[in-house]
């Protein structure tokens, strides 16, 4: 049931069963939810939704594990409190350049803007962490308080509020300054190529690289176009 209660009795229980069941997964019916009900099961049916389909979508639900749960404090019921908890979760892939004004999100080996709509995402798991959070406070009013405030974080102005002041939070705020600033540092879709040793490494989020060549560098590739070129094109004396 998509009402405070019902989020909050479900995420509850969720919580329990993950150490004792074989496999636990959390549904939330895509339906329309008012200020006094909720959307649950019977909802769905009454609206036309079979049986069939409801079990497709606790199918394909997320599973839920103890492993998944973070170690996170619990931030002041605030906008500001949502962006330090946005940058707890999410800050080490994460950087708001100040200099060029952009996000640009640790993705592939490398920093890439943000086409896929991923900072909206991570903002949303930001208020359900929240919300699971909840869970587990010792007092109840405490539990009703985070628990409304966790949902409504889910708004499109808390969303936008919670990025927004993310921007200035460390380690997501930067200078702007070193990206792509070491032009013998080839970026390759799976690590970096060093053009002065020829030595390829991993990348890491400390090279700073945001452009790559698009392709996936092996070590054991043929090139036989090339052998060939090099000794015609200097007749033998190379």
């Amino acid at each position: 049931d998509l009402d405070t209660a019902g989020i909050y009795t479900a995420n509850a229980l969720a919580r329990r069963l993950v150490s004792i069941a074989a496999s636990v997964r959390y549904l939330q019916l895509p339906g329309e939810v008012t200020a006094n009900h909720g959307y649950d099961v019977s909802d769905w049916l009454g609206d036309g939704g079979s049986v069939e389909k409801l079990e497709q979508l606790a199918d394909a639900a997320p599973l839920i594990t103890a492993a998944e749960e973070p170690a996170v404090p619990i931030f002041q019921v605030s906008d500001a409190g949502n962006a330090e908890m946005f940058a707890h979760l999410h800050g080490e892939n994460l950087r708001w350049d100040h200099t060029a004004l952009r996000w640009l999100l640790w993705k592939g080996g490398r920093w890439r803007s943000d086409v896929e709509g991923e900072l909206t995402i991570r903002a949303k798991e930001t208020a359900r962490t929240r919300l699971r959070l909840a869970v587990d406070l010792p007092s109840a009013s405490e539990r009703e308080r985070q628990a409304k405030f966790a949902l409504a974080s889910e708004s499109a102005g808390k969303i936008k509020s919670m990025v927004d002041l993310a921007r200035d939070h460390p380690p997501i705020s930067d200078s702007g300054k070193g990206w792509d600033s070491n032009p013998m540092l080839l970026g390759m879709e799976n690590g970096v190529i060093n053009l002065v040793t020829g030595e390829f490494r991993p990348a890491t989020q400390a090279v700073r690289i945001t452009m790559s060549t698009g392709l996936y560098y092996d070590p054991t590739a043929e090139c036989p176009r090339w052998d060939r070129f090099i000794p015609e094109i200097f007749q033998g004396d190379a």
